[in-house]
């Protein structure tokens, strides 16, 4: 077992390499589920549109 001041710790390139990993993963997760909710969001809008012109015209 090492003791705490033996212990592995990352310093410089690679803690900045971790962190881009890290923040590169959680970008991404958070552009996939962003993509699910703007479709949704233009479907909505859309869906809006065409009631309202069924509306107007008295369908």
């Amino acid at each position: 077992m090492c003791a705490p001041s033996e212990r592995a710790v990352l310093r410089g390139p690679a803690m900045i390499r971790l962190l881009a990993a890290i923040a590169l993963i959680a970008s991404t997760l958070s552009v996939s589920a962003c993509t699910n909710t703007v479709r949704g969001v233009g479907r909505d809008v859309q869906n809006n549109g065409q009631a309202t012109k069924k509306a107007v015209r008295g369908y």
